[in-house]
């Protein structure tokens, strides 16, 4: 399996629409913006037939330090889930 640096997906779309390498990267780098900014506000971004980027709060627990079995409270946080749509499902083969 190998991976597909932001590079690569700048140069594939760059070639796909016949255009500048420059202005494919701030075109990617303007919609990624706003999709972390957008999903930062609680918002909820879909693409569609890709996925959407839902925001979500974590739960706080406690859990066990393995070396000393002492109780540790973790804290809530805020993540980040992303749920692929069918058809992009389909397409991984998932």
């Amino acid at each position: 399996m190998s991976r597909v640096s932001l590079d690569d997906v700048v140069r594939a779309v760059a070639d796909a629409q016949d255009m500048s390498l420059a202005t494919t990267k701030a075109v990617l780098d303007t919609a990624f913006g706003y999709i972390k900014s957008s999903v930062a506000a609680g918002d909820q971004v879909s693409v569609t037939k890709f996925g959407a980027f839902v925001p979500m709060r974590s739960k706080a627990y406690t859990a066990r330090n393995p070396k000393t079995g002492e109780p540790v409270k973790v804290p809530s946080k805020d993540r980040v889930r992303f749920r692929a749509f069918e058809d992009f499902k389909s397409k991984v083969g998932r």
